[in-house]
């Protein structure tokens, strides 16, 4: 576990204490801190200096915020890696406590239920009132997988992450996910009733850092959005459900009921949206939240520096009365039989370039090469792991069940099944063929070659 911060230990203080599970870029965990650092700011001005000294009294919220990659791989993931974890180390306070942990898996692999990895994390001895874990996806489209998925960190969040007391566990998925991962069952089997639910929003306040982002390759759900909303539902346990008031976090709703309460949620969504879009196009009247947007847009939208804004997507049909010159792919057509037509020239040359004439003319979805990379890797794992022996035990895994998600397996599938949970920690780069530069993914580096004109040094 790397350590950015030294550990802020809460014990015997009265405090309020968060904890976010797998912050990817933390950009999530620096909101918060921003809008609690701002509340206690506008709590102690409304108060008299007499009565409430901000340098004696003691911290009144603690955060603690962990990821799942390491320090170096965070940095190799994400350019701002370095301005956000200063940015979030500087709001510590007497007030305000903040830790920040890399390396710390959500789901932890207990010695208990003989599920424990050797590679694992010890995570901090730490447990909160509220922990919150937004959007958790594991780079698959497989609904059954996720719905087992969701029974591991709810038992997790349950015996390792929750304030024994009146601890709250805080679910952000997206509109949708609940149903087909069967949410509901999962957090029933370990315990956990639904106490409220609400549209997702980050913490409200200017100049939000958060950025909507699908999973860890960073790809974002700005483009499935609004089309798509994410809903937060906050769970406790069954047993502390009379007296967990409030259990939401404390820019949401009250949890009167578990009717979704839509409407200021979402203008303070669209408020924080608003803000944080900042990047403005050189040659129109758009903004954009990522210097990489905005380059794209000028090079698909202004491909010849034009001050005009076409409003036609890249790659589908125009219209013929957009002008004299037509722009067609003679190799293939649309839906409708005719042939593709684009923007402008240079459109119409890169499309032949990384359809037609490029060295891959096929590359899969990112999500079906991730998803290949992982089984071969989970494949060549097990080998090491087919001493594990399955447990009798009343808690543990017996040759037929999964006592946490209920999935049934054998002995023989057993280690796949707990490594469908662990997230692998190394960092595959691709190199392209003529220039060598490196990427994260094998479906950018195909497209980059596609492109790429330097030649191979010999």
């Amino acid at each position: 576990m790397d350590q950015a911060v030294s550990t802020f230990s809460w014990e015997n203080a009265p405090v309020t204490s968060y904890l976010t599970l797998g912050d990817g870029d933390f950009t999530f965990s620096l909101d918060l801190a921003r809008y609690l650092s701002q509340q206690q700011q506008q709590q102690h001005q409304s108060r008299s200096s007499s009565f409430d000294d901000c340098n004696d009294s003691p911290a009144t919220a603690i955060l603690v915020a962990t990821g799942i990659d390491s320090l170096k791989e965070l940095t190799e993931k994400y350019k701002d890696t370095p301005f956000i974890l200063d940015q979030l180390c500087q709001l510590q306070s007497p007030k305000l406590g903040i830790s920040i942990h890399h390396g710390v898996n959500a789901i932890v692999h207990d010695p208990i239920n003989k599920n424990n990895d050797p590679n694992d994390t010890v995570p901090p001895k730490t447990k909160a009132d509220h922990v919150i874990f937004h959007h958790p996806h594991l780079g698959t489209e497989d609904a059954v997988l996720h719905g087992q998925f969701l029974a591991h960190i709810f038992h997790s969040a349950t015996h390792y992450w929750m304030n024994d007391n009146d601890g709250v566990f805080h679910l952000t998925l997206v509109q949708g996910q609940f149903e087909r991962w069967k949410c509901q069952a999962a957090a029933s089997r370990h315990g956990l009733v639904l106490l409220h639910q609400e549209c997702f929003t980050p913490p409200p306040i200017p100049n939000s850092t958060y950025k909507y982002r699908r999973h860890q390759t960073g790809r974002s759900f700005a483009t499935r959005r609004p089309a798509s909303k994410s809903i937060t539902y906050t769970f406790g346990r069954e047993k502390n459900e009379k007296r967990l008031s409030p259990p939401c976090l404390p820019w949401q709703g009250q949890p009167s009921s578990t009717e979704l309460s839509t409407t200021l949620v979402e203008q303070k969504a669209k408020e924080n949206d608003d803000d944080s879009i900042h990047l403005p196009c050189p040659f129109c009247d758009k903004k954009f939240r990522e210097e990489r947007s905005r380059k794209c847009h000028i090079r698909d939208r202004h491909p010849t520096g034009d001050v005009h804004c076409s409003t036609q997507e890249p790659g589908k049909k125009l219209s013929q009365d957009v002008g004299d010159a037509v722009f067609e792919c003679t190799n293939c057509t649309d839906a409708s039989g005719g042939r593709r037509v684009f923007p402008s020239d240079d459109a119409l040359k890169a499309h032949v370039r990384a359809k037609h004439n490029g060295m891959h003319t096929y590359i899969a979805p990112d999500w079906s090469i991730t998803k290949k990379n992982s089984l071969k890797q989970n494949s060549m794992m097990s080998d090491s792991f087919h001493s594990v022996q399955p447990s009798a035990s009343p808690r543990g895994i017996d040759d037929m069940e999964c006592k946490i998600c209920g999935a049934t397996i054998w002995s023989s599938t057993l280690s796949e099944h707990l490594l469908s949970f662990v997230p692998s920690t190394e960092c595959t780069l691709y190199q392209c063929s003529f220039c060598f530069k490196s990427f994260r993914e094998e479906r950018a580096r195909l497209q980059h070659e596609n492109f790429c004109t330097i030649p191979v040094h010999t």
